[in-house]
């Protein structure tokens, strides 16, 4: 059998994010060698009834996660960003299906990060619905932060658009797959760039440096475990890629000016 389709049906209305990882192992060129390639898509519909299909093939792994939303939710985050909530609410009240995203666009780091947070979760004996409430928040406002992002690229030329997606490319694996920091010579490589070029595109499209921008990645799955998870400081510094806890909280205050338990508190996070 080379693969098969699946369809989903419901009858009612819903506010709905899906996200799919698709996996496989390949054989890339050198000096890479057999590699475990990751294929993502993801969309934030609203749909009077909801008809999926998807298409699953012979030889790759498959993980689903679709979470589905109330309005009130969009209602609450509406009051700290409300021109990228209410285009889309309009549009639910006005009872028009719709998808945010196109079919070719992949989540964020900050998305996947925020998704993968609340599939273990729901895993979880004990824990409080109210923090599942809390990170279905968070995961909702990276994905209206995204589309903001992708709005602001209109307009560009093709060959403007080619390097942002190569840069894309870089990003994505700067925040999700990448443990560790190749060097500059390597990502440049990657994008069919001169490492030059590369560092100045790099940092005009992220505003940062590659290194910052891998750093701030590690730096961003910190923060989401301090917010919702009451785990100590070396348990977060090691399981986000920190030798100890005082690299990580170095780092962190780098960007935020203060310590990671001095953040939790400002934060008013008691999670015991």
């Amino acid at each position: 059998m080379n693969g098969f389709t699946a369809w989903a049906s419901l009858n009612y209305r819903s506010l709905e994010f899906r996200l799919h990882l698709k996996s496989s192992i390949e054989r890339r060129p050198r000096p890479y060698g057999w590699s475990e390639i990751k294929a993502f898509e993801m969309n934030l519909d609203h749909c009077l009834a909801m008809d999926n299909e998807v298409k699953f093939e012979k030889g790759c792994h498959y993980k689903s996660f679709d979470v589905h939303f109330k309005p009130e939710i969009f209602e609450k985050l509406a009051l700290i960003m409300p021109e990228l909530v209410y285009p889309f609410l309009n549009d639910y009240y006005a009872g028009r299906e719709l998808s945010l995203f196109r079919k070719d666009i992949f989540p964020n780091g900050a998305i996947l990060d925020s998704a993968y947070s609340m599939m273990n979760h729901v895993t979880e004996d004990g824990l409080s619905p109210l923090l599942l409430d809390r990170r279905g928040e968070i995961l909702l406002g990276q994905i209206l932060l995204w589309k903001a992002e992708i709005e602001q690229r209109r307009g560009l030329t093709d060959s403007q658009i080619e390097t942002l997606r190569k840069l894309n490319e870089i990003k994505r694996l700067l925040t999700i797959e990448e443990d560790s920091f190749r060097g500059i010579l390597q990502y440049a490589r990657m994008a069919n760039m001169s490492p030059t070029k590369f560092k100045v595109n790099f940092k005009k499209v992220t505003g940062y440096t590659p290194f910052d921008y891998w750093q701030l990645g590690m730096i961003q799955k910190g923060v989401l475990r301090l917010l919702t998870t009451s785990d100590s400081m070396k348990d977060i510094a090691l399981d986000v890629g920190y030798g100890d806890t005082a690299a990580f909280d170095k780092a962190f205050r780098k960007l935020f000016e203060e310590s990671p338990s001095d953040y939790r508190k400002r934060m008013g996070v008691n999670l015991d």
